[in-house]
């Protein structure tokens, strides 16, 4: 050992060895944690819901420590004083903003309204809007902002929103305050992604920064490698027999996790779509094997079939772009590739045991997208029979969103205006694409099918007399 400049030097030696030494105490330490925390939750023999809060709360206080090796187990924060500041801050800004119990309406709005419909979090039976604003002031403000439309004025959502954008640029660089609220708040802001009427320098919600913040907190959290511990794939084997199987008893810990990691890639996969760029969150074993435990384990709720069902569709739409949009594929092997991604979407439907109207309409647009892959991929003329799916499966989903009354479509994620969008702007490209036809009687024939003057009146009678608590105002504007 010799001392240069006053700096103590290791040989490689002992400096590598030292590095493993370390990662298994953090390996074994996290083993050891994590199998008192399931210990702890099989004598208490609660319910499935409490269960389920209990292993999110602990994990949540888990998952920030071993982020930062110094950061203190508390809930949610670290022990800094400027941190603890900033979160009273948080607090008596929503109170100057939004009296108590307007701020209640809206959280209970959430999570009755809107969190069935994509629900990738639990929350606790008891004291929720009290403890979720005490303990977890983000993940309130993140539901207020995503929540409040129609209970107050523009003003006040413009408010809440540029407090919300600050406090995300602020927390977004520091490992040591990252924590499972934080990343769920991450994701209510892109699932339920709202535009605020004038927007200001601030108040924007910027979906690809976010999306990929969401990602990267989820992987500096580590939550991807306790996942690892919790694998009972071959390649990944684990110390303890025990612990193998989706359904095995250690599993409950990593439910909240798990519901997590497949709303991180959710919302990764739509915006790595819409901005064509590679998925920041790639689909891998750890994936599939969060939908078989969420699927299978006697702890899991009934909503987490739901989410999966979800997942399982956006990952064949994401594997459609990537096969359907590539240019090495000949005329055969894009019909043998399209033929067996509408097998897949056709094994999807049958698989869902309960239909409700937003899982219906994800399936219409399902259809829509392979059918437009298909026949965009596929070269000149036109293919007729192409040409007919995709426009009967562009009515279909309209026809769908339109049935829809005004306060399941507030609810919705944002995603749902996105492909009503895509399928309005499918139907008039088709019938641009009709009336270019050479032959005058197909040109005619084609573009009464489409019927693009239909469904453009029907779409703004719908938007009409809503003002600002119209999801898509902009449109009609």
């Amino acid at each position: 050992m010799s001392d240069v400049k006053g700096r103590i030097c290791l040989p490689i030696e002992e400096s590598n060895k030292r590095q493993r030494w370390d990662g298994s105490r953090s390996t074994s330490e996290i083993e050891t944690r994590l199998a008192a925390l399931t210990d702890h939750l099989q004598r208490k023999g609660a319910d499935a819901s409490a269960l389920i809060y209990e292993s999110t709360a602990e994990r949540a206080s888990h998952t920030t420590a071993t982020a930062t090796s110094d950061a203190e187990e508390t809930p949610d924060y670290p022990s800094s004083t400027s941190h603890e500041h900033a979160v009273v801050q948080i607090e008596a800004a929503i109170d100057g903003a939004v009296d108590g119990e307007t701020a209640n309406m809206v959280f209970d709005h959430f999570t009755t309204d809107m969190l069935p419909t994509f629900p990738f979090m639990v929350l606790p039976v008891d004291n929720v809007i009290a403890d979720t604003r005490k303990n977890n002031p983000i993940l309130f403000l993140a539901i207020l902002d995503a929540a409040g439309d129609g209970f107050w004025d523009l003003e006040v959502s413009g408010q809440l929103r540029k407090l919300l954008m600050q406090v995300y640029s602020s927390f977004m660089h520091e490992t040591a305050v990252y924590s499972m609220s934080k990343l769920q708040a991450l994701v209510i802001s892109l699932i339920w992604y709202r535009d605020v009427e004038a927007e200001q320098i601030g108040e924007r919600i910027y979906v690809v920064q976010i999306s990929n913040a969401a990602a990267s907190m989820a992987i500096s959290m580590g939550l991807g490698d306790i996942l690892k511990e919790y694998s009972w794939s071959e390649f990944m084997p684990m110390q303890s027999s025990s612990m193998r199987g989706p359904a095995s008893d250690d599993q409950i810990a990593t439910l909240e996790i798990r519901r997590v990691w497949l709303a991180c890639y959710y919302v990764c996969s739509h915006t790595s779509m819409a901005m064509q760029t590679s998925n920041t969150m790639r689909w891998t074993r750890q994936m599939e094997e969060c939908l078989e435990v969420l699927e299978s384990h006697p702890a899991s709720l009934a909503s987490d079939k739901i989410l999966c069902s979800y997942i399982r569709l956006q990952h064949i739409l994401e594997e459609v772009e990537g096969q359907l949009r590539s240019s090495i594929l000949g005329p055969t092997a894009m019909e043998v590739t399209y033929r067996a991604f509408k097998r897949q979407i056709a094994d999807w439907a049958s698989s869902i045991c309960i239909w409700n109207e937003p899982l219906k309409s994800s399936h219409q647009f399902a259809t829509l997208y392979l059918h437009e892959m298909a026949m965009c991929a596929g070269s000149p003329p036109i293919n007729q029979a192409q040409f007919n799916a995709c426009t009967i499966a562009a009515h279909n989903l309209v026809d769908t969103f339109l049935s829809f009354d005004i306060p399941l479509i507030r609810t919705l994620p944002a995603v749902y205006s996105v492909q009503l969008i895509h399928a309005t702007i499918v139907l008039v490209k088709l019938h641009f694409a009709a009336a270019r036809l050479t032959n005058p009687a197909d040109t005619v024939l084609k573009t009464q099918s489409i019927r693009i003057d239909h469904y453009l009146a029907r779409l703004m009678q719908k938007f009409s007399g809503w003002g600002s608590l119209w999801p898509f105002r902009k449109l009609a504007e």
